[in-house]
C-alpha cells in the first residue's frame, strides 16, 4: 500500500463471527454484535475477513500504530528470516489470501504462516483474509495451535457507515464539493453498494468528478479506470517522451499486464531488469507488445509503486476488472475458453479462491462463453463481478448452478455474506422462478440452504411485490428452519413493511408469535416484529406487554436487541414518559421480572430496561419531568436495577440529579411526605437518589424544612436526614 491510500482513514467497525457449535447455530444472523475493532485489542488473537477493497490493510494499520504493534504482509511474513521488530508488540499480518495464490493446496502457505508464528513463541497476533478465501472452521482450529490462550476470534470487517463515507470523502481530495448531495445521488443511481467499500468508494467520487453518474459496477469501473489512465503521476514518469497511444490501446495494454501478473500469482512488475526472484515479471517476459506501451500505462494512476523500481496495480480489484476484460476479448477473436479455465481452476475444475475476482469480471464481460465460465463458481460471480448485464436466460442459468452448489453442500449457504451484489439476481424478470422455488413443498438440506441464498438476495434489492404473500407464508411455516425465517420476515419488512395491508400481517404473526400459533423458538420473530411495528403501530403501554423471560438464555437477536437498543433510541420524549408510567403503573406485575437475578440471563438483563429509559430521557429532555412523575420513576427503577453491570447508567442519573439540586429536593419533599403515611418504605431515599452528591448547605436546608413542617414524622425525617449528613461531613473531613 503507497502512501496515498495511508492518507484517509475512518474508524471502522465489525462483527464477530461465532464458533458454531451446531447446525442450528450456523445459521443465526449476528449483525447485532457490530464493535469497534478497537474493542478486540485485548485478544491474544484474531482474524480479520472483508471483501476486495473493504479496507483490511488500512484498518491493520490503524490497529498497528495506535497498539505499538507491528504491521508485515504475509508475504514478508513467510519469506524473511525472523526479524528484531517482530518480537515487540503484536503482529498485524496483512493478506492470507494472497499468499494462497499459485499454490496447489491453500493449506501451505498457511501452515507456512503457522509455523513461523510457533518459531517466534507464539506472539499475540492478527490475520487479514478475504471472506471468500477463509477456510471457515478448519483454519480457524488450525490456528489455535500457535494462541497462547487456544482461542482465535473470527471478524467481519462491516461495510462503511453513512459517518464514515462522509468522513472519507471529507479527508481525501476526491473533487466531491456536496458530500451530501453526492451520497444521496449515488442512492438514487442505484449504485449505494460501491459506497460502503473505502476503495470503491474513492474510485466512484472520482469518476463522477464532473457529473457523470454510472449505472452498474461495470459502468463505475470503466469511468473509474478510464480517468485514471490519463492521470499523470511524476512519481511513475519512466521516460521523458510518452507515445501517443489512445485510451483503449492503454487499458487494454494494462489488462494484459493485469491478467498475466494474477494468473502468475506475481505482485508486479519490474521497470528494470527480469525482476530475478523478487516476485515481480520483467516487461521483457511480456511478449508481443510495444515496451514503450507497456512502460506508459505504468505510469499511470492505474499502477503504484510499492517499493523502488517496482509497479503494481492500485487495488486487486481494478486488476481483476482489467484483466477480465482483455482475457474476454481474447477469447472472442479466438483464444480457446477452455485453456483460459485450465489457468484459473484447479484440479477439480472449481476456480481457485485467489483468482475469483479474476473469473467474475471475466464472466461479466464475456458474453459469448459466459455459461462456461459461471458454472465454475458461481457465487463468485455475483459477489466479485457485474451480473446485472446477464440476461433472464443467463441469471436462471446462475441460479441454477447456485442450486446445484447448494444441494452438494447443504451448508454452502452459512458462508454466504449479506452482500448487497446478491440483489443483482433478484429482479422482477425472474418472478416465476422464484415463485416455483418458493412453492416447492422440500425441506431437506439442500433446499433450506437454496431457499435462503434467494430470500438473500430478495432483501438486498426488493423489486418483486408479487411474492409478498409467500414470504409471510414462509414465515408462518415451522418446516423452515429459524433463520431463514427471520430472512422472510426481515425482508418483508424492509421492502413492503410501511403499507397499510403490510402493517396487518405484521399485527396477525405478532399475535400468531405470542398465542403460540407461530413457532418462534429463539423470539426472534418478536424482536423483528416489535421493531418493525413500535412506536408507529404499537403503543408504549402495548409494548410492555411483550416482555418476558428469553426462550434461549445464551443468544443474543432481534428480541434482546430490541429491549436493549431499539426500545429507548425509537421512543419520543413523549413515549419515553409513558413507558415509565406503564412501569410504575403495572410495577407489582412487572417486577419479578425487571428485578430477576443477572445470572439466569447472559444477554437480556430486563432490570436495565426501565433504567435505560429513564437514561435517555434525562440525557434528551430540555426539561425536568414534574416531581411526583419523577418520584416514582425514580422508586420503580431503582427497586429493580441492583445489578453492579448497570454502574454507567446509574452514574448518568446520579450525575443529573446531583446538578439538579432544586429538583433533589422536591424528590426528598415528596420522599418526606411518603414516609409521614408509611415509615416502612421499599426504598431508600439513598436508593432513589442514586446517591447523588447533596449541596454544601443540605444539613441547614433540612432544618429549614424540619421547623415548617406540620407533621411529627416529617419533622423527625428531615432532622434525622440533618444528623445523618452532618456525621457524614465529619467523617470526611
Amino acid at each position: 500500500m503507497n502512501q496515498r491510500t495511508l492518507t484517509y482513514f475512518a474508524p471502522r467497525t465489525c462483527t464477530e463471527i461465532p464458533e458454531s457449535r451446531s447446525r442450528h447455530d450456523r445459521e443465526r444472523p449476528s449483525e447485532h454484535h457490530s464493535l469497534p475493532l478497537e474493542d478486540f485489542r485485548e485478544s491474544h488473537a484474531y482474524v480479520l475477513l472483508g471483501g476486495p477493497g473493504a479496507g483490511k490493510t488500512a484498518a491493520f494499520r490503524r490497529e498497528a500504530e495506535g497498539t505499538g504493534g507491528r504491521y508485515v504482509t504475509a508475504r514478508d511474513f513467510t519469506t524473511f528470516d525472523d526479524r528484531l521488530e517482530w518480537h515487540e508488540g503484536t503482529l498485524f499480518i496483512d493478506g492470507l489470501d494472497e499468499m494462497r495464490a499459485g499454490s496447489p493446496d491453500g493449506r501451505t502457505p498457511f501452515d507456512g504462516i503457522r509455523a513461523k508464528l510457533d518459531r517466534l513463541g507464539r506472539p499475540r497476533f492478527r490475520l487479514s483474509c478475504r471472506e471468500a478465501d477463509w477456510f471457515g472452521a478448519n483454519d480457524r482450529n488450525h490456528l489455535k495451535a500457535v494462541s497462547k490462550d487456544d482461542a482465535v476470534k473470527v471478524l467481519h470487517l462491516d461495510p462503511l457507515s453513512e459517518d464514515s463515507i462522509r468522513e472519507i470523502l471529507l479527508q481525501r481530495d476526491t473533487g466531491v464539493e456536496d458530500v451530501a448531495t453526492f451520497i444521496t445521488t449515488a442512492h438514487e443511481r442505484g449504485v449505494e453498494t460501491l459506497l460502503t467499500n473505502p476503495q470503491s468508494l474513492l474510485m466512484l467520487a472520482k469518476a463522477v468528478a464532473r457529473g457523470e453518474w454510472p449505472k452498474t459496477r461495470t459502468e463505475t469501473f470503466d469511468l473509474a479506470c478510464g480517468r485514471l489512465v490519463r492521470e499523470y503521476n511524476p512519481e511513475h514518469q519512466l521516460a521523458n517522451q510518452r507515445p501517443t497511444v489512445s485510451e483503449p490501446k492503454l487499458l487494454d495494454a494494462a489488462g494484459r499486464l493485469c491478467a498475466v501478473q494474477l494468473l502468475t500469482g506475481r505482485a508486479g512488475y519490474s521497470l528494470y531488469g527480469d525482476g530475478g526472484d523478487s516476485g515481480y515479471l520483467g516487461l521483457q517476459q511480456i511478449p508481443g507488445r510495444d515496451q514503450e506501451t507497456l512502460r506508459h500505462v505504468l505510469g499511470t494512476g492505474l499502477f503504484q509503486s510499492p517499493e523502488e523500481g517496482r509497479m503494481a496495480p492500485v487495488h486487486r480489484q481494478v486488476a481483476e476488472f482489467l484483466a477480465g476484460r482483455h482475457l474476454a476479448r481474447q477469447i472472442e477473436q479466438g483464444l480457446p475458453v477452455g485453456r483460459v479455465l485450465a489457468l484459473i481452476t484447479g484440479h477439480d475444475g472449481v476456480v481457485v479462491s485467489e483468482l475469483r475476482g479474476l473469473s467474475a469480471w471475466l464472466a461479466a464481460h464475456g458474453k459469448t462463453r459466459r455459461a462456461a465460465v459461471t458454472e465454475r463458481d458461481p457465487l463468485g460471480t455475483v459477489l466479485y463481478g457485474d451480473v446485472s448485464g446477464f440476461s433472464r436466460g443467463e441469471k436462471r442459468h446462475l441460479w441454477n448452478c447456485l442450486e446445484r452448489e447448494a444441494k452438494r453442500n447443504p451448508w454452502f449457504a452459512t458462508d454466504i455474506p449479506a452482500d448487497p451484489r446478491l440483489g443483482d439476481i433478484a429482479t422482477p424478470d425472474m418472478a416465476d422462478f422464484f415463485r416455483k422455488i418458493l412453492t416447492d413443498p422440500a425441506r431437506d438440506d439442500g433446499q433450506q440452504s437454496f431457499v435462503l441464498i434467494l430470500l438473500r438476495s430478495l432483501k438486498q434489492r426488493w423489486v418483486i411485490p408479487e411474492l409478498t404473500d409467500l414470504l409471510v407464508e414462509v414465515v408462518r411455516d415451522n418446516r423452515w428452519r429459524p433463520g431463514l425465517r427471520l430472512t422472510a420476515l426481515d425482508t418483508f419488512i424492509l421492502h413492503w413493511g410501511g403499507s397499510g395491508e403490510a402493517v396487518s400481517k405484521l399485527k396477525e404473526l405478532l399475535t400468531g408469535v405470542n398465542d403460540g400459533s407461530v413457532s418462534d423458538p429463539d423470539d426472534d420473530l418478536l424482536g423483528s416484529l416489535l421493531s418493525a411495528l413500535y412506536p408507529t403501530y404499537l403503543s408504549a403501554p402495548d409494548v410492555l406487554r411483550y416482555l418476558k423471560i428469553p426462550q434461549r438464555s445464551s443468544h443474543f437477536g432481534p428480541y434482546c436487541y430490541f429491549w436493549i437498543r431499539r426500545l429507548p433510541e425509537k421512543s419520543s420524549l413523549s413515549q419515553l414518559a409513558e413507558l415509565l408510567d406503564t412501569v410504575v403503573e403495572r410495577f407489582d406485575e412487572l417486577r419479578p421480572l425487571l428485578a430477576a437475578d443477572r445470572q439466569q440471563f447472559t444477554y437480556l438483563n430486563q432490570g436495565l430496561i426501565p433504567l435505560t429509559l429513564l437514561t435517555r430521557f434525562l440525557e434528551t429532555s430540555q426539561e425536568a419531568p414534574s416531581s411526583e412523575r419523577l418520584f416514582k420513576w425514580l422508586g420503580a427503577v431503582s427497586s429493580c436495577c441492583n445489578d453492579p453491570w448497570m454502574r454507567e447508567e446509574k452514574e448518568i442519573i446520579r450525575d443529573w440529579l446531583s446538578s439538579h439540586t432544586d429538583v433533589q429536593e422536591e424528590i426528598i419533599k415528596l420522599d418526606a411526605e411518603s414516609y409521614s403515611k408509611a415509615p416502612v418504605s421499599r426504598v431508600t431515599l439513598e436508593d432513589r437518589l442514586f446517591h447523588a452528591e447533596r449541596p454544601p448547605d443540605f444539613e441547614y436546608w433540612c432544618l429549614d424544612q424540619a421547623k415548617t413542617a406540620v407533621d411529627l414524622k416529617a419533622q423527625e425525617y428531615f432532622i434525622s436526614l440533618a444528623v445523618d449528613f452532618h456525621v457524614l461531613l465529619r467523617v470526611r473531613f
